[in-house]
C-alpha cells in the first residue's frame, strides 16, 4: 500500500480482509461482551494487527491520517481498531511530520 492510494479504497480493502478472516460467531460474542452498538466482523486481534501493519507500510503522515479518518468514519469495531493500530504504528512520523 502506498501513500498515493485512495484512503477509501484502502479502508475497503482492510475491511474486506478482516471480514474474510472473521467469523459470525466471534462477531456476535464480541458484540455481546462489549455491549456495543457497533458492527463487528469477528476478526481476531492478531489478524487486525497483521492487516494494520500491512496497511501502514509506505504511508506518509498525511496518507496515514486520511486512512485513519476513513476507517473511523464507519462504526465497525475492527475498522476502528485497525485505525488505532495504524496511528500507533505511524506515531513517530506523525509526531515529526515526516514519512519515516
Amino acid at each position: 500500500m502506498t501513500d498515493t492510494a485512495d484512503p477509501a479504497e484502502l479502508a475497503w480493502a482492510i475491511e474486506t480482509e478482516l471480514e474474510r478472516t472473521g467469523s459470525p460467531e466471534r462477531a456476535a460474542g464480541e458484540k455481546r461482551y462489549l455491549k456495543s452498538d457497533m458492527n463487528f466482523l469477528g476478526a481476531t486481534l492478531a489478524d487486525i494487527r497483521r492487516v494494520a501493519r500491512q496497511a501502514a507500510k509506505g504511508l506518509d503522515r498525511d496518507s496515514a491520517v486520511r486512512l485513519v479518518e476513513e476507517l473511523w468514519s464507519v462504526p465497525t469495531f475492527e475498522r476502528r481498531m485497525a485505525a488505532a493500530l495504524i496511528l500507533e504504528l505511524r506515531a513517530a512520523s506523525c509526531d515529526r511530520g515526516t514519512s519515516s
